[in-house]
């Protein structure tokens, strides 16, 4: 089965492609296409599979780390395309209190709690809600109810992800959750961009812009110290676009870039994040999110011992995850914006990627 085979460029819409079973729970993979890109999506953990643009010059190219199948996405592997929560990124310890009452989370990276935990976001099966297409748009949105203690979380969690890919060439994921119990959430894309589609094998020649004046101070492990400190003087001051290749070797125990920068402008807002280019493709990435920032990894524990969908190694510093979200272990530090989510509130998390050329 061909799972690229394209319907027509000039006439947007979707597709669902049966894939298999995990147990008695079907795999699908969607193909959103639009505006001469396509998107694959699977309903194993709400999965970007692939995101197909042509280049400057009209070639295709994969510009995401991942897989060409469901199964393949069973196994060990970073997150590649994932939803991952229910909190994304890290908390300290693997706890956190609410009104008083503390709730142990499972330590999935000990002593701390990582991306949802064992059994997060990641790896459940979601469900298809809804699926649409008009001339401006076409989408789908897909469904996961996370019972009351699922990894430690209090709370029966709704949770739903939409995928839209628009004439303007823009990808919009939109997160949306309501909840029956006080409850942390903080939900992220963990999607790996190679604007080159990988025929460079590090990112090292891309060009990066963050508009953030500020990042989060963190110590061993990862885990905030709760200074929020200015990017100014260092080498994570990346308001003007700068080579990411000039300052990976300036974080030797991170191996690369992995921190958090807070976004400038209210919170809230569908704002300007950052900007990725690549000079060998033509290819631009600007990011925009209502987020209060976003976590920035450089694949820095890559290996080349997977091989991925466009056939080559990923080897470190391959691609680069920009990971919209609220800070790390903001549960734990009251100065930081809040992850608590209320019953009768309704969680609303977007990140948009519009795609250009230089």
């Amino acid at each position: 089965m061909n799972i690229l085979t394209t319907p027509a460029e000039n006439v947007p819409g979707n597709r669902i492609i049966a894939a298999g079973y995990i147990n008695t729970q079907q795999l699908w993979i969607c193909e959103l296409y639009h505006a001469g890109i396509r998107v694959q999506i699977c309903n194993y953990g709400a999965t970007i599979m692939s995101v197909i643009l042509p280049d400057r010059n009209g070639v295709p190219l994969n510009i995401v780390a991942g897989f060409s199948l469901p199964q393949h996405y069973l196994g060990v592997h970073p997150y590649f395309g994932s939803t991952v929560g229910r909190f994304a990124n890290r908390i300290a310890n693997a706890r956190f209190e609410i009104d008083g009452k503390v709730y142990q989370l499972s330590a999935n990276e000990p002593p701390n709690h990582l991306h949802g935990g064992v059994q997060g976001l990641d790896k459940k099966v979601w469900r298809i809600e809804s699926r649409y297409a008009d001339a401006d748009r076409t989408a789908i949105t897909l469904g996961y109810d996370s019972p009351d203690g699922e990894e430690g979380y209090p709370g029966n969690v709704n949770l739903s992800v939409t995928y839209t890919l628009t004439a303007n060439k823009e990808l919009q994921v939109s997160y949306t959750a309501v909840t029956d119990k006080s409850t942390i959430l903080n939900l992220t894309n963990h999607s790996y961009f190679n604007l080159s589609g990988f025929s460079s094998d590090t990112i090292a020649g891309h060009t990066l812009q963050v508009l953030a004046e500020a990042y989060a101070a963190k110590e061993a492990g990862g885990i905030p110290t709760g200074e929020i400190l200015p990017v100014a003087g260092t080498s994570l001051d990346f308001r003007q676009p700068r080579i990411i290749g000039e300052v990976l070797g300036d974080f030797p125990a991170d191996r690369g870039l992995d921190h958090y920068w807070l976004l400038q402008g209210a919170a809230g807002e569908l704002l300007p994040m950052a900007t990725l280019a690549d000079a060998s493709s033509g290819i631009c990435m600007q990011v925009h999110t209502n987020q209060p920032g976003c976590q920035i990894y450089t694949a820095n524990f890559w290996d080349g011992t997977i091989t991925g969908e466009q056939g080559v190694r990923y080897n470190k510093h391959g691609a680069i995850a920009i990971e919209t979200q609220n800070i790390p272990d903001a549960p734990n530090h009251a100065h930081f914006p809040s992850a608590l989510l209320e019953p009768g509130d309704v969680y609303s998390a977007v990140t948009s990627f519009r795609f250009s050329y230089l």
